[in-house]
């Protein structure tokens, strides 16, 4: 384009009804423009705009979740694998230095210090895996690169690769129970929420990429809601809870949630998940107080609900009267309803967790209320 002479280029335009996403735009072209960085930018687009379009086909029945989620790891393996060589650099000074400063407490000339260095960073570097850094290596690399290291994160990304890991060699997941609606073909994935994090995380790694901040607040939002803290965190929390300023009777709820991820919601999905290492009676007893003091409101129906299934099988036998009054009030007093009782059973019986009591309790309201 020419105007009064000058050579103008084309304005980049990029808008919708509520917001310019010109600059953004801008960014991603150049990337796209830039030789060094071309193959990568557009390899990324096309993976993401296919996984897009896999969950666009698939909105309601999820059946398809699982391919998706074979799509985000060959994402994250592109932008890992894009920081591969900077990492093995790091490593292999690191290495050398850390060798340099062992041998300097025996040897003192400069000659000693290099061959004793060069003699023993293959042996070491071999150890320690540093000329071929694995999958788990290069993605907690990157994700420390983007400023995303916390517990919490880093606890996610642990499940996740092993996740990846028994996909891709190739174990069999085989399924405990027969399970309706249909799940996913191949069904990797345990927890729809560990899809939710991952696709938000691969956004916030892409933006990042093309220096665009657009989608940074949305893995904000669902890190906070969704990124269980670690089994050893709750583990403190219930030996120590005074050491946990920010877990409050009201933080502990899920529409609320605290910076620890210390909720009703995450303790009940890392109880199901790992039983034997969290004891539902350690668990009933030493949040005892907190259960009790569960604000009856719509907000906290399901934590309600969750919450007094599982410690409903505790042998404190006040927390299991009070398990009984919270699911009566539930369904006297919301729009939670008979039929909403069985709809857990499912994941229970998934995850291998025995509820007798809560059994006897559905059959008893089934021989009031007949069938729902």
């Amino acid at each position: 384009m020419v105007k009064n002479g000058i050579d103008n280029p084309p304005k980049t335009i990029f808008q919708t009804e509520m917001n310019d996403y010109s600059k953004d735009l801008e960014k991603v072209l150049f990337k796209i423009n830039d030789s060094k960085y071309k193959n990568l930018s557009i390899s990324l687009l096309d993976r993401w705009r296919k996984n897009l379009n896999l969950e666009n086909e698939d909105l309601e029945s999820n059946l398809y979740r699982d391919e998706a989620l074979l799509g985000l790891f060959q994402i994250l393996e592109l932008l890992s694998n894009s920081r591969e060589d900077e990492l093995k650099k790091i490593a292999e000074s690191k290495i050398k230095s850390s060798l340099k400063e062992y041998a300097s407490l025996m040897l003192t000339r400069n000659d000693e210090l290099d061959n004793y260095v060069n003699d023993n960073y293959k042996i070491v570097s071999t150890a320690l895996g540093a000329k071929s850094p694995n999958f788990s290596t290069k993605i907690k690399y990157l994700l420390s690169k983007n400023g995303i290291d916390s517990e919490n994160d880093m606890y996610f990304v642990e499940s996740v690769i092993k996740l990846r890991n028994a996909i891709a060699h190739g174990r069999f997941l085989f399924q405990p129970i027969f399970r309706w609606p249909l799940t996913p073909f191949f069904n990797i994935s345990q927890n729809v929420s560990e899809f939710d994090v991952l696709r938000s995380l691969v956004k916030r790694l892409i933006g990042n990429f093309f220096e665009i901040s657009t989608w940074n607040s949305d893995y904000t939002e669902v890190s906070k809601a969704l990124l269980k803290p670690p089994i050893k965190t709750i583990q403190k929390f219930m030996k120590e809870p005074e050491t946990f300023k920010q877990v409050t009777f009201d933080t502990l709820e899920s529409s609320i949630g605290n910076e620890t991820g210390i909720t009703w919601a995450n303790i009940y999905l890392s109880y199901i998940e790992n039983p034997k290492k969290l004891n539902l009676d350690d668990l009933a007893n030493s949040l005892k107080r907190y259960f009790f003091n569960l604000k009856k409101t719509e907000d906290n129906i399901d934590d309600i609900f969750v919450t007094s299934v599982i410690f409903m099988e505790c042998s404190n036998d006040e927390v299991v009267a009070e398990c009984y009054r919270k699911i009566e009030w539930l369904l006297n007093n919301t729009h939670f309803h008979d039929s909403s009782l069985i709809n857990i059973m499912p994941e229970l019986d998934f995850h291998h967790i025995q509820y007798p009591r809560y059994k006897k309790f559905i059959e008893m309201r089934r021989n009031i209320d007949g069938e729902f």
